[in-house]
């Protein structure tokens, strides 16, 4: 097992919150903003890093998610949403900690290009040879993208409709 990393200490538990450090680590202009703030992420660094180890990311992985989310909750400003009458703030870092690996985790699978999406081809030479109403009659392009639509649709209809016959027909 892969030696656990020395920063945030040893208290991987969260610890009872102060909200007079947290109320001041709201506001940028209040004394002590800067000590609430180490305050927060002494207090809080490991039992992220732990929750987020626990997750299955490795150690390395996990410091790393474990900076982001620090650097994301700071840089936002996520603190000033915390409001003692709305719960826990352990409940409250847990949520955005979740959130925040659920983007991580749709970053890192998206692939170049439409992700994990299947893409298709749009093969404008075909397109041009298929058009079958060509503006002449002074309709619409509107009206006539419809026409061909709801054509195409009815084909699909009656190509599903003859392969289920055909189905139909070998059973009997």
């Amino acid at each position: 097992m892969p030696k656990e990393t020395q920063i945030g200490g040893s208290n991987y538990r969260f610890r009872k919150t102060y909200w007079t450090s947290l109320l001041r680590a709201k506001d940028k202009k209040a004394s002590g903003y800067q000590s609430a703030i180490n305050y927060l992420i002494a207090t809080y660094w490991k039992p992220v890093y732990f929750y987020i180890r626990r997750k299955g990311y490795d150690v390395e992985t996990a410091k790393d998610l474990t900076q982001s989310f620090f650097t994301i909750f700071l840089e936002k400003e996520y603190i000033k949403s915390v409001d003692r009458a709305k719960g826990k703030f352990r409940t409250f870092i847990l949520a955005a900690l979740n959130h925040f690996l659920s983007k991580e985790r749709e970053y890192l699978n998206a692939k170049k290009r439409g992700g994990s999406k299947i893409l298709q081809s749009l093969d404008f030479a075909k397109a041009e040879t298929e058009i079958r109403y060509e503006p002449a009659d002074k309709e619409t392009p509107e009206k006539i993208l419809t026409r061909a639509w709801a054509q195409s649709i009815l084909e699909q209809a009656l190509a599903n409709l003859k392969n289920e016959f055909d189905v139909q027909r070998q059973r009997i």
